[in-house]
């Protein structure tokens, strides 16, 4: 079976004087477990592995500010690491995808004549992707995808 708990929280802080009141943050973190096993093959041998794709710890904030027409936020998502069936030349096999914590920030503003803009940049921090065959030494992956940055117009009548 598979189990776990998720918790989630939102506050806006509207309160706050001014410009301030548009500042709120968003939360959340799950934990899951799995009694359902797999084999760990030739890469894992004689441990017994969660279920692929299981993360047991992940998490997200996000800051946010709305004032007017000008609203932006940044988020910051993180997970453990987990198994997953990995390609290998000639098949496939298990392989530990590691940690990662992936930071994104985006911003956009409403003008009045039904004209929109929107900026975003993700990976902020340039986090790479990593997975290894049972130890940190036997990398099966590395992958740097950069920062990634998009811009958008839209416009509403």
């Amino acid at each position: 079976y598979i189990r776990g708990l998720e918790f989630a929280y939102t506050q806006t802080f509207d309160t706050l004087p001014g410009v301030f009141s548009g500042l709120g943050l968003t939360a959340s973190y799950s934990f899951t477990e799995s009694e359902t096993s797999v084999d760990g093959g030739s890469n894992f041998p004689n441990l017994v592995l969660p279920l692929p794709g299981l993360s047991e710890n992940v998490w997200s904030t996000t800051v946010f500010w709305d004032i007017g027409n000008f609203s932006t936020n940044m988020n910051v998502r993180y997970r453990d690491e987990y198994v997953y069936a990995g390609a290998t030349p000639g098949g496939s096999t298990l392989t530990m995808a590691d940690e990662y914590t992936v930071v994104d920030m985006q911003a956009s503003y409403a003008f009045d004549n039904g004209f929109n803009l929107l900026a975003q940049v993700n990976n902020l921090t340039d986090e790479a992707n990593s997975a290894n065959y049972g130890s940190d030494i036997a990398v099966a992956e590395y992958s740097e995808f950069g920062r990634q940055f998009f811009i958008g117009f839209s416009y509403s009548y």
